[in-house]
């Protein structure tokens, strides 16, 4: 908010904007902070998850691949419970139209392909203790 006099955001008359990444020119969408509230994970360039840190405010890009898929118009994905691993719809093995879900840690590194099928696997989410993800078909 613009002026400390408003009561809270929604009945704010002014609200400052500030770009969050200006060094980055590419296509940013889909952001979704992580549990804890230390990260930001978006999309970036339609291909990209990448993972955003609000206290140093360094991006790193945590999976590059070109199959990156949504029925939704975004890329499907959804942080663990305790912040250390993202799960996310893609297509894998080159298996179009068909969705697989694969999770990574929020540093990157391997995609785990968990549902592994040769049909649709879409929506992950998390169960309550983050111990796996669920995954409609």
């Amino acid at each position: 908010m613009a002026s400390k006099e408003d009561p809270n955001f929604a009945n704010a008359l002014a609200i400052k904007e500030e770009l969050l990444i200006p060094s980055h020119k590419g296509e940013k969408s889909h952001p979704q902070y992580s549990p804890d509230g230390k990260e930001i994970a978006f999309v970036l360039d339609r291909k990209k998850l990448a993972v955003y840190n609000v206290a140093d405010k360094s991006v790193r890009v945590i999976v590059d691949v070109p199959n990156l898929t949504t029925f939704a118009g975004g890329l499907v994905y959804q942080w663990s419970p305790d912040s250390k691993w993202i799960a996310f719809e893609y297509v894998a093995r080159r298996h179009a139209p068909y969705s697989d879900i694969g999770i990574v840690s929020k540093d990157g590194g391997e995609v785990h392909n968990i549902t592994n099928s040769g049909y649709f696997s879409h929506s992950p989410r998390w169960s309550h203790d983050g111990n796996a993800p669920h995954i409609y078909y």
